[in-house]
């Protein structure tokens, strides 16, 4: 059966503000959602009793409903409520996806139905966890691609500005989940370097897995051999390098040739030349196919790191002539 909406949202208007920042999480990985926030015009008009009936039971692979004190008590989340679960007595499997705001119990939800806590994470979390959920159940939307990101620090340190490291760090991976779901997160740094177990407990701290090199000077080689590992894996689709070593492009270009997508995140002032030609060889090659493809970016890393959404240093798609 096909849905119109990956997802629908169901929520008392006072916990608007927190379903707001889980809506924009979703709508940034490409997830079709039902949130009344982004269908003004759309029910303008409506009955909304019988509107909303349709779509809580028919049009939604998914109903996340934000349980709490507010929404046990109003009318219409107990119109939507029994619109999902009249659904999910038809289902084979879960339909309702309920999350906690408080401990308040919420009528007609039994127990024994499996919950998370919104305290025990944050929008972006549960966005990526809606999306895993998806992709179980092999309804995710086709341009949400699991995602692994690799920051190389020596390379970071360079390139970036003096921001703190918690700040930089959080920006990597926010730009990484907006391209999909993120399935790991590594980067690699010498510890015997200045200030280098530091930084690597930054990192930690922030969700990363550190790659130690075996010797001094090997951290490109380290974060190399994780990029190897996790194409073994066969996990991610899209590749985050924040690099512009040149010791990365013999990858990039593997990877390219296995089908995956590649985003450099890497200053222009400190770009190996290679990935520049590579560009222009990929433009190339879309004027004379007139196939447009977008599998390799490069990110100005200092716009992504300010969240520039118009972070492209060099942008492959052309346009051809008809």
């Amino acid at each position: 059966m096909n849905f119109k909406y990956d997802i629908a949202l169901s929520f008392a208007g006072e916990d608007r503000e927190f379903v707001e920042n889980v809506a924009a999480q979703l709508r940034q990985r490409g997830i079709a959602l039902f949130y009344d926030g982004y269908e003004t015009a759309g029910l303008w008009g409506k009955d909304l009793y019988v509107h909303l009936d349709e779509i809580y039971r028919r049009q939604a692979r998914y109903c996340l409903m934000f349980l709490s004190k507010a929404y046990a008590a109003k009318v219409w989340t107990s119109h939507e409520r029994r619109a999902a679960q009249a659904r999910a007595l038809t289902e084979q499997s879960e339909y309702i996806l309920p999350l906690r705001l408080d401990n308040v119990e919420v009528p007609g939800m039994l127990p024994t139905i499996g919950y998370i806590k919104a305290a025990d994470f944050t929008a972006s979390q549960i966005a990526d966890l809606v999306v895993q959920k998806l992709h179980q159940a092999k309804w995710v939307a086709s341009d949400v691609s699991p995602v692994g990101l690799f920051v190389d620090i020596p390379y970071l340190l360079h390139a970036s500005t003096d921001a703190p490291l918690s700040i930089v760090g959080a920006a990597l991976l926010n730009f990484a989940r907006s391209l999909g779901v993120l399935e790991c997160a590594w980067a690699s740094i010498e510890t015997a370097q200045t200030k280098g177990a530091e930084t690597a407990r930054r990192f930690v701290e922030l969700g990363f897995l550190v790659a130690h090199p075996a010797k001094r000077g090997h951290s490109d080689f380290a974060l190399l051999e994780r990029v190897a590992q996790e194409t073994m894996k066969g996990r991610v689709g899209t590749y985050v390098l924040v690099t512009g070593d040149g010791d990365f492009f013999d990858k990039v270009m593997g990877l390219l040739l296995l089908g995956h997508s590649v985003h450099l995140v890497a200053s222009s002032n400190s770009l190996f030349d290679g990935y520049r030609k590579l560009l222009e060889e990929r433009r190339h090659l879309e004027i004379m196919t007139g196939t447009k493809r977008d599998d390799f970016v490069i990110h100005e890393i200092r716009q992504v790191l300010t969240h520039d959404s118009h972070s492209r240093i060099y942008v492959t798609r052309v346009t051809t002539p008809d």
